[in-house]
């Protein structure tokens, strides 16, 4: 996922936290929690909207996440191969992704 603009240098620090395992703003548990808002979406061809997660992980019952946030915690997630990343508008559940949710 290549992160370019203004915003990207902010988005590559935001990107780094995640790796280490914390956020600017909140628990380390935030790739679970994009995680578990996927799997909590009925997939329509193996493809869920990313919007459909977006939503919900930058809203206040969420993890009131940045845009960045959000952005750097999908990337986290695609790397580790929990999840895919599929023509930039949906992503997919992997099953290791559906293992570390069981675990």
């Amino acid at each position: 996922m290549r992160i370019s603009g203004r915003f990207a240098s902010r988005k590559e620090e935001v990107f780094d936290e995640a790796r280490r395992g914390s956020t600017v703003r909140g628990p380390r548990n935030r790739p679970r929690k994009l995680l578990e808002l996927a799997a909590g979406i009925e997939a329509i061809d193996g493809r869920i909207r990313i919007e459909k997660i977006n939503a919900p992980f930058l809203s206040q019952d969420g993890c009131e996440a940045s845009g960045a946030e959000f952005v750097a915690h999908l990337r986290y997630a695609v790397e580790r191969g929990w999840l895919d990343l599929l023509h930039g508008t949906y992503v997919e559940l992997l099953p290791l992704g559906n293992a570390l949710l069981k675990s």
